[in-house]
């Protein structure tokens, strides 16, 4: 396990028990469509930021295949584990060898950039939580570097709860070391069900006026004061990963898949997305 999951995971952890918030349940959020109008009034939705998976196959001027780090915990990416089928992107988990690892994970980085002051939601439906395989939904931009310093990370929603909203802040202020990356504050939100994995559920972000704002099913988990700007005002790539960080998978209930149903960024007047290139890189794994 790496140094950076183990430090991320006693952060995570020791927030468990503590800071959780309640929120109400939306009833009919698995709806075809369930944008809140509230979330995206007076927004524009940017469309070369944003993702229905309607057709068969992947659009690679959207998005790229695998990560900067190759494995994650006992898992390691791979291109075969990436499809889009059913009006949805599928990033699947096998119990299979592949680059020295007993099991392969999908993941996709986008080439767009999510602006800052925006609002970015997923509808997703996370991989079966018996098979003990972490779905994360983020933000990060690779590649790690002291020009793109301080490398913010948002995680949107990790599934080290599967009945919370689990949201983190990191950032990784190039050249890497452990003192040189920082968790700013990490919120665990009850919002109303039981098992996430058993459905789709809408994540969401909001960043504007110097905070974040962390949605599920349209219901407000967590506000938070930016503890850099760069939070808010950075530009962003969304990151759709299964990750090893929960431990051993559950060989029983695999292969299991991660559905994203839409990626829907959406800016406030007169601000627009950029696509980038995904430079390849070496930097330390998650």
């Amino acid at each position: 396990m790496d140094k950076r999951h183990n430090h991320r995971r006693r952060v995570l952890l020791a927030g468990a028990g503590a800071g959780v918030v309640v929120l109400t349940a939306v009833a009919g959020v698995a709806a075809a469509d369930p944008v809140r109008p509230k979330l995206v009034a007076q927004r524009q939705l940017v469309g070369a930021a944003s993702d229905e998976f309607a057709g068969s196959a992947l659009d690679t001027a959207k998005w790229k295949t695998g990560l900067w780090y190759a494995k994650s915990g006992v898992g390691a990416f791979t291109d075969a584990n990436v499809s889009v089928a059913g009006g949805n992107l599928v990033l699947t988990a096998k119990k299979e060898a592949y680059n020295g690892s007993p099991y392969t994970f999908g993941a996709v980085e986008s080439r767009f950039d999510v602006p800052g002051n925006s609002y970015v939601e997923v509808r997703a439906k996370v991989l079966d939580s018996r098979a003990n395989v972490l779905s994360a939904i983020w933000l990060q931009s690779s590649p790690l570097s002291v020009q793109n310093n301080p490398n913010p990370e948002i995680d949107i929603h990790e599934t080290f709860s599967y009945r919370r909203l689990v949201s983190t802040l990191h950032r990784w202020v190039w050249p890497y070391s452990d003192k040189s990356h920082l968790v700013d504050g990490d919120k665990r939100s009850d919002f109303g069900v039981t098992d996430t994995s058993t459905g789709y559920h809408v994540y969401g972000l909001e960043r504007r006026n110097g905070r974040l704002r962390f949605y599920a099913d349209g219901q407000l988990g967590w506000d938070v004061a930016a503890p850099d700007p760069a939070y808010v005002n950075m530009a962003r790539h969304m990151v759709l990963s299964l990750e090893g960080h929960l431990g051993q998978p559950n060989d029983a209930y695999l292969p299991s898949t991660f559905l994203i149903d839409y990626v829907r960024t959406y800016s406030y007047a007169g601000v627009k997305a950029a696509r980038s290139p995904v430079p390849t890189s070496s930097a330390t794994s998650r």
